[in-house]
C-alpha cells in the first residue's frame, strides 16, 4: 500500500482555531508508532464547512510524521479537537 485516503465533511461553522486530528497506529511486535494527520485552517486540504474534503496522504508522509511502518496498522484514532461534529466516509488504504 502506498496511500491512505478518506473523505470528511464538517456540518457546523468552522472557526479559525477549528482542528481535526487523526492518528494511524501501527502495532508491530517491536513497539507502537503513529502517524498524525492534522486538518486545520492552514493544512492542505484546509478545514471547511459544508463540503466534502478528500484527504489522500502518501504512506511516506505518515512515516515522516512518526509512523514506524505499515505492516501492522491496527487502529485509526479520531479526535475532533475543537470541531463539534464531523462525518467521515470512504476510509481506505491503496496502492
Amino acid at each position: 500500500m502506498t496511500h491512505f485516503r478518506f473523505d470528511i465533511w464538517f456540518p457546523d461553522p468552522i472557526q479559525e482555531t477549528s482542528a481535526f486530528l487523526m492518528k494511524v497506529v501501527n502495532i508491530p511486535p517491536e513497539g507502537l508508532s503513529e502517524g498524525i494527520i492534522n486538518i486545520n485552517a492552514v493544512s492542505d486540504p484546509a478545514i471547511g464547512q459544508g463540503s466534502w474534503l478528500q484527504v489522500d496522504i502518501p504512506i511516506s508522509e505518515l512515516e515522516n510524521s512518526g509512523l514506524g511502518g505499515s505492516s501492522n496498522i491496527q487502529q485509526i484514532v479520531i479526535d475532533l479537537l475543537t470541531s463539534p461534529d464531523a462525518y467521515i466516509d470512504n476510509i481506505y488504504f491503496y496502492k
